[in-house]
């Protein structure tokens, strides 16, 4: 369009005699107000004596517009610029915060597309074109309670720093063993010579039935018996007989 419009200009120019206008090729001397223009007869030509004749006022050449000047557009239609290409799209992006404290990345886009040359229509909606990155996996602040201990029935209370759930106290926890475990044999009994299985049971170890044969204490238990018996020398007489039994090895 532009190459157009100086093409014109450029042959206006030329067909209203631009030779009329200082051409170097008609004059000679210096173009200035001091030292007029002095003119040289073309070849061949008599001149009437030898006193230089004074050329009449030089013409100034217009300044033609070149392919590389920016031509403004007339109101002709012909010479108009089209202000986009019909349906091209231009597109825009931007980043975004986003996650749940706000310090995760995501990327949007937004597009327009050009109507008939003319115009670009409206930009459309932001949309998101990737998923939210964000490491964060809880708000900043917010608190939460979970289980815990070694049969999971204590208490841990947690706050969210930095978008991690840290813990905020130690376990509240009574239980000393594993529900359902057994501990091995211990000794048991009167005498300390039974054994027993230790399990535990709701976080505390308690004892099964103890295998022990024995039924008294060894070498401190002491029992008696007495009985009433006659005496005297025609046995009219009556005493009481005392016995005494001790335990050995548990058993009487």
């Amino acid at each position: 369009m532009r190459r157009t419009l100086v093409g014109i200009v450029l042959s206006t120019a030329m067909a209203v005699g631009i030779a009329g206008c200082n051409d170097p090729k008609l004059y000679n001397g210096n173009d200035n107000d001091l030292n007029p223009p002095v003119c040289t007869l073309p070849e061949n030509s008599e001149p009437s004596d030898d006193t230089p004749v004074e050329c009449p006022e030089p013409v100034d050449c217009p300044t033609l517009p070149t392919v590389d000047d920016d031509v403004p557009p007339t109101n002709s239609d012909d010479c108009e610029t089209p202000i986009c290409l019909s349906e091209s799209v231009e597109h825009e992006y931007q980043t975004i915060n986003c996650g749940l404290n706000n310090r995760g990345v995501q990327l949007q886009e937004r597009t327009r597309i050009c109507i008939e040359e003319e115009y670009w229509d409206e930009w459309t909606a932001w949309a998101n074109l990737t998923d939210c990155f964000d490491v964060d996996r809880c708000e900043d602040g917010s608190t939460r309670t979970l289980s815990c201990g070694i049969n999971f029935d204590g208490i841990q209370e947690q706050i969210c720093v930095d978008g991690i759930y840290s813990n905020f106290d130690i376990c509240i926890d009574d239980d000393i063993c594993l529900n359902g475990h057994d501990y091995g044999t211990v000794p048991c009994g009167i005498n300390g010579t039974g054994a027993t299985t230790l399990t535990c049971t709701d976080g505390i170890l308690t004892a099964l039935d103890c295998d022990d044969s024995d039924i008294c204490h060894n070498e401190t238990s002491l029992r008696y018996e007495t009985r009433d018996v006659t005496c005297g020398l025609n046995g009219r007489g009556a005493q009481t007989e005392l016995r005494t039994q001790s335990c050995n090895a548990g058993q009487w």
